[in-house]
């Protein structure tokens, strides 16, 4: 999450650095024009953004995705009718693993809220 914060924060401060530039510059007596330069510049900025908050999302929804599959696999694997002594206490200690890693759980999905607060 931090480096698409900041590669966000330096491609904004590069193109807050070219729109902030004049777009003609007089060097002695030559009259240069850079406003299609600029233009060109600030379109190929704006798609690189697009390009890194796509990543973000998609990189935001994998993580999501595999939170949620794991998720399913564990409720499927508890809800499974226990008929032998031997499935129950393995469904008891699953149980009692996944109490443990509810923390671990939770922290995973805090930056996965991050990103989706970001985007």
């Amino acid at each position: 999450m931090i480096a698409y914060k900041r590669a966000i924060e330096e491609l904004s401060e590069y193109m807050s650095d070219i729109k902030n530039n004049a777009p003609q510059k007089t060097e002695h007596f030559i009259s240069i024009e850079f406003s299609l330069l600029k233009q060109t510049l600030l379109d190929l900025g704006g798609e690189y953004l697009t390009y890194i908050l796509d990543h973000l999302k998609k990189d935001a929804k994998q993580d999501l995705n595999s939170l949620i599959d794991e998720m399913r696999n564990t409720v499927a694997e508890l809800k499974q009718p226990s008929s032998k002594l031997e499935q129950l206490k393995r469904n008891k200690i699953r149980y009692a693993e996944v109490r443990a890693k509810q923390s671990q759980l939770e922290s995973r999905l805090n930056p996965i809220k991050q990103k989706f607060a970001f985007i």
